[in-house]
């Protein structure tokens, strides 16, 4: 499809597989300049008690199918001459995903290894499941609106596992994949068997940045992270740790936008639904190392803590006092005013 011409977005291929008397519709789709990907449409389906569902999703494939056609019919002077199918990361962020919540280490600390030993079972997908989940919610929350969430959240565009030791023709794919991980500073992982999420890379040479926003952005930079702390409240989606250092942002000409500045908030590994239960090990850990970057404090360890509005608020009223402080270091500004912007914002909530 795509050497006919069709753009790398439309080369999507649905499908259908079978097993005794359960089925599933199932997609693969192409990663730019790179191999196909494999993913779900639907869970398992029974052809007894979900044949509504599946008849629905059959008139959807033929449909697909129909429109699909019509396109490479309109595109038959186009045909490309070459076509590659390679593994290119070079153009990727991947994001190992983690079976358990990382420790918080201090700057130049290198996470510790932890017990490399095979387990049973692993929870890896399980948490991959959630975590592509959130940015699902925060989708569909904001789908047929006018808010493009994915200029403010960084949307990943596909996940690849990284095969084990014990299938000797994937040695290449497998050495690469560890190399780029290593490369993007992830030690001290297992990473055999473990999923990367792929994210669109932001360069440096792209103008993109984590740095404290100068007085000339400052009021974009909090206009778009305002809209961004929106979206998550409207989808019902608590990031946890909206530091300086997972919002990415570069300024871009006035005249190609409404705003001076672009960002894209990152990094969802702690992120939780609204109502749902805060890892305790997050909560009791920064209550000990008294971090005053997050929006918990003494007491909360020996309760229950659930997300809510006040965590993506709290970070965002953080933020803001800091772009308009002399702190260049995050941190620093927080050891000093972080007790008095939780209150605040408590208070404010009520």
């Amino acid at each position: 499809m795509h050497r006919l011409g069709l753009m790398r977005e439309n080369c999507v291929v649905p499908g259908i597989v079978m097993a005794g008397a359960t089925c599933q519709f199932l997609a693969v789709y192409l990663l730019r300049d790179n191999f196909p990907v494999l993913v779900e449409l639907t869970s398992e389906l029974s052809l007894g008690k979900d044949r509504f569902a599946i008849a629905e999703w059959c008139l959807r494939l033929a449909s697909f199918a129909s429109a699909t056609a019509d396109l490479l019919m309109s595109l038959r002077q186009t045909t490309r001459t070459r076509t590659v199918v390679s593994l290119n990361m070079s153009g990727y962020f991947a994001k190992p995903v983690r079976t358990a919540w990382k420790p918080l280490c201090h700057q130049g600390e290198e996470e510790s290894g932890g017990d490399h030993s095979t387990p049973l079972f692993s929870l890896k997908n399980t948490e991959l499941n959630h975590i592509m989940g959130l940015y699902e919610r925060i989708r569909l929350a904001h789908k047929g609106t006018d808010v493009d969430v994915k200029t403010l959240i960084l949307f990943p565009e596909g996940v690849v596992t990284v095969p084990g030791e014990d299938v000797p023709e994937s040695k290449a794919v497998r050495s690469m994949l560890l190399e780029c991980c290593k490369s993007d500073h992830f030690v001290g992982i297992d990473l055999l068997y473990c999923p990367l999420i792929l994210f669109p890379r932001l360069f440096v040479d792209e103008g993109w940045v984590i740095s404290k926003p100068t007085e000339q952005h400052r009021q974009g930079y909090l206009g778009q992270l305002y809209a961004a702390t929106t979206a998550l409240n409207t989808a019902g989606v608590a990031h946890l740790d909206m530091r300086p250092a997972n919002i990415m942002w570069r300024p871009v000409p006035e005249e190609a936008s409404m705003s001076c500045v672009e960002i894209r908030l990152i990094d969802f590994e702690d992120a939780e639904l609204f109502g749902d239960e805060i890892c305790p090990e997050l909560v009791s850990t920064i209550i000990k190392l008294g971090d005053r970057r997050y929006p918990f404090t003494t007491g909360d360890e020996k309760t229950t803590q659930t997300a809510n509005k006040f965590h993506n608020d709290f970070f965002y009223e953080a933020v803001s006092q800091w772009t308009a402080s002399e702190f260049e270091n995050f941190q620093e500004f927080m050891a000093l005013s972080g007790a008095e912007i939780f209150v605040s914002t408590k208070q404010m909530i009520k």
